[in-house]
């Protein structure tokens, strides 16, 4: 069996380009701002904003209710929902999720 070898998903993340760069530099900017959300006294929810620049002007999310939101509805769900979600919620597994796929392949996109 193939040892897993896990790295850090920033450093991972400079092997790739385009559109799967995107993809793990959202993940990462989230994280930052879900952490954000809970410790730092300086925090403000208009930090979501800053989403905007992985996403294309007609982004919709699907969720797994197949529940459609525009960009502006799901900024203002995370601005409400993360302060007081838990911290090893849905974002932290997903940031970790991307990680151990990342190390698996190897190669850029």
């Amino acid at each position: 069996m193939v040892e897993k070898v896990f790295e850090n998903i920033a450093e991972a993340a400079q092997r790739y380009t385009g559109n799967a760069r995107t993809a793990i530099d959202y993940g990462l900017f989230q994280k930052v701002i879900m952490d954000r959300s809970k410790q730092a006294a300086d925090y403000s929810p208009d930090e979501w904003l800053g989403l905007r620049q992985f996403v294309s002007d007609d982004f919709q999310r699907v969720g797994n209710f197949k529940e459609v939101m525009t960009f502006d509805d799901m900024v203002g769900f995370l601005q409400a929902w993360a302060p007081d979600a838990a911290l090893g919620g849905i974002i932290q597994t997903s940031v970790r999720s991307r990680q151990r796929r990342v190390s698996r392949v190897g190669g850029a996109g």
